[in-house]
């Protein structure tokens, strides 16, 4: 979760609201995910559209003195500005098919929205789907903030599972059946809370605590913990 990284600084839901300010995440930003060196990189709150994945794209170029980053295209949507989006090593993977792009309700705003998308490990030749979600945040009531993210999981597992039955192989070549599925984003959800054991349940498996080396995966106010999840 980039925290609203916008390149129209003073936009909606953003608090860089000047050039400075936004270099400044702009700089930070590259700086983290080229040092992290992954090969795909699933980010939310992005403004939507290509300008905030190409600035930040363009950076991470420059910083790793190579032209190996780009990114998935995604359409504007005429709703709300922050979006979910990829940035990829195309020297290790390639993008196969079409984006599957969605939102639950695209008249609300704080409604959840998330992609799939088929991938190549060029290494293997490899295919393997990456679902990236954002389930709506813990606004309102505890008890309606998880309400809603429970509708957002099932919203989720529903795509998912129409995403195993019915589509083609990413390739053009037989079916896509079988093909692994990695789920990536902040759902907004600690590990032993409803939404998440929802997919646990569903047969997904939690790779935050597989990985038990791992203490938190962000510092916000002076606070840690586990809300972005694979």
């Amino acid at each position: 979760n980039l925290q609203n990284y916008f390149v129209h600084v003073g936009g909606y839901a953003t608090k860089r609201n000047t050039p400075a300010q936004h270099q400044w995440q702009c700089e930070k930003t590259a700086a983290a995910l080229t040092r992290i060196g992954a090969d795909i990189y699933a980010l939310c709150e992005l403004e939507q559209g290509s300008s905030a994945p190409a600035e930040l794209v363009a950076r991470m170029n420059e910083l790793s003195r190579k032209d190996c980053y780009t990114f998935v295209v995604t359409d504007t949507i005429d709703r709300d500005t922050i979006s979910v989006g990829y940035i990829y090593n195309k020297e290790r993977v390639r993008p196969q098919g079409d984006l599957i792009f969605a939102y639950e309700n695209k008249n609300d705003i704080y409604a959840h929205r998330f992609m799939i998308q088929a991938f190549e490990y060029i290494p293997t030749e490899q295919s393997f789907y990456i679902s990236l979600n954002h389930p709506r945040s813990k606004r309102g009531t505890p008890q309606e903030a998880n309400a809603k993210r429970v509708d957002n999981i099932k919203h989720i597992l529903t795509a998912l599972e129409t995403l195993k039955q019915n589509t083609p192989c990413p390739t053009g070549e037989g079916s896509g059946k079988g093909l692994p599925i990695l789920l990536l984003g902040d759902y907004n959800s600690y590990g032993q809370e409803e939404p998440l054991q929802m997919l646990v349940k569903a047969g997904y498996k939690d790779m935050v605590m597989a990985m038990d080396s791992l203490n938190y995966s962000y510092s916000y106010n002076a606070e840690c913990g586990y809300l972005d999840r694979a």
